[in-house]
């Protein structure tokens, strides 16, 4: 069994990989992407790219992006599909992915998580009434 951990940002880079810290997303911003409802007018020339050879590098299953959205591998999408998650949670939008050096990688897509589940309410946690 492969395990995959979805961690994000530039703090949590380990050696030189890749790092997208350039986009063109034709009128859909990350606040699109975190919302929870499906695209449907969604650009396939959509890209990633690295603006600094200092970002290139191979890429992880899980890109490292400036926008801190998931963005998956079709390796990493192969697996989920094979253990049986996703399906109808997660939208997968195909997105060009470049180094700076206008080399492709090719395979991924941002994993637009579609389905949510309601939380119990801050409030009634231990927590909140610790604070």
């Amino acid at each position: 069994m492969n395990w995959y951990d979805m961690i994000f940002g530039f703090d949590n880079r380990s050696g030189r990989h890749f790092l997208a810290d350039g986009d063109e997303l034709f009128g859909h911003d990350l606040f699109d992407l975190s919302d929870g409802t499906v695209i449907a007018n969604w650009n396939s020339k959509s890209l990633l790219r690295s603006t600094k050879r200092e970002y290139d590098g191979p890429p992880d299953d899980i890109l490292e992006n400036s926008l801190v959205v998931p963005v998956f591998s079709a390796r990493l999408r192969a697996s989920l599909a094979q253990g049986g998650v996703g399906g109808g949670d997660l939208q997968y939008l195909p997105i060009r992915v470049f180094q700076s050096t206008g080399e492709e990688l090719p395979g991924f897509a941002v994993a637009n998580v579609v389905t949510r589940i309601r939380g119990p309410s801050v409030r009634n946690t231990n927590r909140a009434a610790a604070a």
